[in-house]
This record gives C-alpha cells, structure tokens and sequence, in this order.
C-alpha cells in the first residue's frame, strides 16, 4: 500500500510542476502579443500622422497658392495635433511653390 501512495503524490507533484510550467509559457505568450500590438499601433499612428501632414499642406497649397514654411503654420491653422513626446516632424522647405519634404519618426521606443 504505501508503494501506490508514494506514486501518486510524485505524480502530484508532476502535476503541478506542469501546470506551472504551462502557466509561465502563457503569460510569456501573452506579453508577446501585447508588445507586438503596441509595436503595431505605434506604426499605424506615425503613418496616420504622416498622410493628415500630408493632406494639410496640399490643402494649404490649394487654398493660399503656397506651401506652409514650417510644420507650427500647419499646427495654427489646419487643425494638426500630434505627441511631440512621440513622434517629430522632419518638414523641411525647399521653396514656396516646391513641395516640401515630410518625415514622420518615432521618437521612443515602448
């Protein structure tokens, strides 16, 4: 009898050493996706900021007969928002009836 008992606790123990084992690799599972999601999301804002940019100096060139000289007059007057902790705007001139040229770059990594 005690031989049958000392199995099943070792078995137990097994058990529950599996279970852990399976629960650790589903939160390390987990965790993986959420950053890959916030990796994503990222990428899609900065593309998003990109064509709203875009949208508002050709606007702007269309209204006015000329490009903004800087991306603050586009800020003031066509309604672009954007976090500048995040992300920074390359806009750099080449003349008032040359279309300018716009980076978008993500600042931080998270």
């Amino acid at each position: 009898m005690a031989r049958f008992a000392r199995q099943n606790r070792t078995n137990s123990m097994k058990g529950i050493f599996v279970s852990v084992v399976v629960f650790l690799v589903l939160i390390v599972g987990f965790l993986y996706v959420v950053g890959f999601t916030q990796k994503t999301t990222l990428s899609e804002q900065r593309d998003s900021l990109k064509k709203a940019v875009d949208r508002a100096v050709l606007q702007c060139y269309i209204t006015e007969g000329t490009y903004p000289e800087n991306i603050e007059y586009i800020e003031d007057n066509y309604g672009i928002f954007y976090d500048k902790k995040q992300f920074r705007v390359d806009y750099i001139t080449y003349g008032s009836n040359l279309r300018p040229e716009i980076n978008v770059v993500k600042l931080r990594e998270e």
